[in-house]
């Protein structure tokens, strides 16, 4: 599909242009009004800018599903052969990162686990929460382990 609309934007880009080039030669004539087949060619030229816009957002549109679907593809398949412990090492080598950079780690140990630092949102002086909170178990989900 995307093909054949694209070749029919060029077909239509070509043919237009032929027209354009087809009413200078008229326009050169003599006794043609030199104004009036000017902007004939100006009213083509436009139709053609106008009409390759739309076509361009339409295809701009399918172009952005069809990536994001790719991309989906891509990272479902890069997941089923991927290691889950990868998430670690970039946790990993983002600290590393941020060390060299001189800024402050986002982790720490709380009662035995790691957790994610909040940091002060810039002018408010609030903290934002940059992670999110697990739910709190129930008891009785609790006593079954």
């Amino acid at each position: 599909m995307q093909s054949s609309i694209y070749e029919c934007l060029y077909q239509l880009n070509r043919a237009l242009q032929e027209t354009v080039e087809i009413l200078e030669r008229i326009r050169k004539l003599p006794g043609m009004n030199k104004k009036k087949f000017h902007a004939y060619q100006i009213e083509v030229e436009l139709l053609r800018s106008e009409a390759a816009q739309d076509i361009a957002e339409v295809m701009d549109a399918i172009e952005g599903k069809e990536a994001h679907r790719l991309w989906m593809q891509k990272k479902a398949y890069e997941d089923s052969v991927g290691d889950p412990d990868d998430v670690y090492f970039a946790v990993m080598q983002r600290e590393e990162e941020r060390r060299k950079q001189g800024l402050p780690s986002r982790l720490k140990v709380v009662h035995g686990q790691l957790a994610l630092v909040e940091e002060e949102d810039e002018g408010s002086g609030k903290q934002k929460n940059s992670a999110q909170k697990r739910p709190k178990q129930k008891q009785s989900q609790k006593q079954q382990r």
